[in-house]
């Protein structure tokens, strides 16, 4: 019979191991150290392990996309809330009298931040603070006007510090009525989360702003360089796109053609604004940044058949078609070849989908150590239950699993995203029988597709180390092994990004097996033994 806790990680998987900050059955009591007799039958294979375990889920809301992956630094940058009203990020620089938000003359969405200057009472324009600067990188953007000339010259500047040393100005002296973009560059003098964009006209008369952007110079194609290096690391196989009941109220459309003409608008399924910035061709170039299988969620909502059918041509229409021929206008002449199409959740609210690996985390969440262990119980669940498990990626949990963190300016791996690298990389895809591994460790095992080398891995979910006797049978190994661990002595350890990793992953080359093991407290390891030649 199935061991409880076993039986709950089969009904609910991950999500519900991570959802409660610790795994069900993990948090024993710390007991005296035992020798547990484990047997490892490497000659009896299980089903295999789908790559889709490690697969990832990129939704807009909350801090993952915006705030996150993409590298845009400016709040609300096309104005979908009047300045410095309700939950507008902006504030008003000058007299409040002489700003307007302007629909007969509204850039994108339908209003634009319009000024009128009288070349007395002082520059009028408007500014954002609460950016996120690091001390002599470049920063590079734009700033979309329209307006008659006699307001400028208009004033962009990054403010990092107190008088004229504290900031860097760029000047533009002539425009017209043509909104037409103006590009910007700044080389931040000090480091700091709360730099601000001043906008300002100086001159006489009215001028408005149809968006700005402001990025880290070193951005890849719109994403933030150190997150994709960590993305990289991850190696997940695949990415779902764009949510789960946000998809409900997100239509695709509105996420192609020029950036800075992409509409604002509020989605239905949450508080945010989604600004449209990443759309099918961003996430796309981010799966092929990355080396990962693009996967496309269809609106089954608020969406039908002929978005769906469109969408679908869109991606991966010969250019000939209609839709490919928009695609192709659009900078993307060769098609994407999606081959994954997931539906998205219902317009009722009927989200009971399953689980998933999500890219990031809830705003607000940390993940623990102990989050950790729980994650990688969960994966050997799966690896001995491979031909009852659906892919994990398939659809969105209530607590989503965050692989990575991110501030203004840093990111690092959480927990589980250390985990779900350590797994993906070092732990076998073809698991074999594992008996007589009792209480409180885990023990899992798997070879790789080649034969070649037989994985062990353990999870110790207490605060004592655990002496593990071992029997190999099936097969004849090497007498040393590759090791890779995961530990700390404080089951609330969490990584920070900007600081030295407090939970990072171990490696020794050669440690001996023989028969037994001895496994730390609050560890996860993975031994690599070869096979004899």
């Amino acid at each position: 019979m199935m061991k409880p806790f076993r039986a709950r990680v089969c009904a609910a998987g991950i999500a519900i191991l991570m959802s409660g900050g610790r795994a069900p059955g993990l948090a024993q009591a710390p007991g005296p150290a035992r020798a547990p007799a484990v047997i490892i039958d490497a000659s009896a294979p299980l089903a295999p392990m789908p790559t889709d375990v490690y697969g990832q889920f990129i939704g807009h809301p909350g801090r993952c996309v915006y705030g996150g992956i993409w590298a845009e630094m400016l709040d609300d940058r096309k104005f979908f809330h009047p300045l410095a009203e309700g939950e507008s990020p902006w504030s008003i620089l000058g007299e409040p009298r002489s700003t307007a938000m302007t629909t007969s003359k509204a850039f994108v969405g339908a209003h634009s931040p319009e000024f009128e200057v009288d070349g007395a009472s002082g520059p009028s324009g408007l500014s954002q603070a609460g950016l996120g600067v690091v001390a002599g990188a470049r920063y590079t953007g734009r700033v979309v006007l329209a307006g008659n000339s006699e307001a400028g010259p208009i004033t962009v500047s990054l403010v990092w510090g107190a008088g004229p040393s504290g900031r860097q100005t760029v000047t533009i002296p002539s425009f017209d009525e043509r909104f037409r973009p103006f590009p910007v560059a700044f080389t931040a003098g000090a480091s700091t989360d709360e730099a601000r964009l001043e906008i300002a006209g100086r001159g006489k008369g009215r001028f408005r702003i149809g968006t700005a952007s402001l990025m880290p110079a070193n951005n890849v194609e719109g994403f933030r360089a150190d997150v994709l290096g960590l993305l990289r690391e991850l190696n997940a196989p695949a990415y779902r796109w764009p949510g789960g009941p946000f998809v409900v109220g997100y239509d695709w459309r509105d996420g192609i053609g020029e950036r800075d003409r992409r509409p604002p608008r509020k989605n239905p399924a949450w508080k945010g604004v989604e600004h449209n910035d990443v759309g099918i061709h961003e996430f796309v170039a981010l799966c092929r940044l990355i080396g990962a299988e693009p996967r496309i969620a269809v609106n089954r909502g608020l969406g039908d058949a002929a978005s769906a059918a469109a969408l679908a041509e869109y991606a991966n229409g010969a250019a000939a078609t209609p839709m490919g021929a928009q695609r192709a206008l659009n900078g993307s002449q060769a098609p994407f070849n999606v081959r994954w199409w997931p539906a998205g959740k219902g317009k009722h609210g009927d989200w009971h989908d399953r689980f998933a690996l999500h890219v990031c985390g809830e705003p607000g969440t940390r993940r623990f150590l102990r989050d950790a262990l729980g994650l990688a119980a969960g994966i050997h669940e799966y690896s001995r239950q491979a031909d009852v498990k659906p892919p994990a990626n398939d659809t969105q949990p209530k607590n989503v699993i965050g692989a990575i963190t991110t501030t203004k300016t840093a990111a690092a791996f959480e927990t589980a995203g250390l985990v779900l690298k350590l797994y993906r990389a070092h732990f076998g895809q073809v698991p074999v029988t594992v008996t007589g591994a009792p209480a409180p460790l885990d023990v899992a095992a798997a070879w790789r597709e080649d034969r070649s080398t037989l994985t062990i891995a353990i999870v110790n979910p207490t605060a004592e180390a655990h002496v593990m006797a071992l029997q190999l049978r099936g097969a004849a190994f090497a007498p040393a092994a590759a090791l890779r661990r995961i530990a700390g002595t404080d089951q609330g350890a969490h990584n920070e990004p900007g600081k030295p990793p407090a939970v990072s992953i171990a490696e020794t080359e050669k440690v001996p097996v023989g028969d037994s093991l001895t496994v730390p407290p609050w560890s996860i390891s993975i031994y690599e033994l070869r096979t004899k030649q």
